[in-house]
């Protein structure tokens, strides 16, 4: 009888494992006010799809009821202010930035520093901006 339990045991380690399913992931994109495709309900200014005006993007992970948040970022590692890109200080740097530095970086951000980058992209008060990135520190 128990040399019949150990088979038992030893074969049903084997027939037990149980299929991965690979949910879908849910992507959000963000990006300023006027530039939108659409508003959510919140009234954030949101893309159907991303692009080069995508400045903010989340995604749902239903595998692990996680959520990511990512916030583009500029060629100097800061918040990316799309508002500020015709000021005297980012012409400068504007063909180095272009050329030889890669402007599509997100950074993964915590919820807060998300929402607080979101208030920006929807009023275009840049307050919302500094407080954000002060959160980063």
């Amino acid at each position: 009888m128990g040399n019949q339990r150990e088979k038992l045991d030893s074969s049903c380690i084997f027939q037990s494992q149980k299929e991965k399913i690979d949910l879908p992931k849910s992507e959000s994109y963000f990006t300023l006010i006027g530039m939108q495709d659409y508003q959510d309900d919140k009234f954030n200014p949101r893309l159907k799809e991303e692009n080069s005006k995508t400045f903010a993007k989340s995604i749902y992970i239903p595998d692990g009821n996680i959520t990511r948040f990512y916030i583009k970022i500029d060629s100097r590692g800061k918040l990316y202010n799309p508002s500020d890109i015709y000021k005297d200080d980012n012409k400068q740097h504007q063909f180095i930035n272009k050329v030889c530095k890669e402007t599509s970086k997100y950074k993964d951000v915590n919820p807060k520093i998300f929402d607080m980058y979101l208030n920006f992209l929807r009023t275009k008060i840049e307050s919302w901006l500094n407080n954000a990135e002060r959160e980063m520190i």
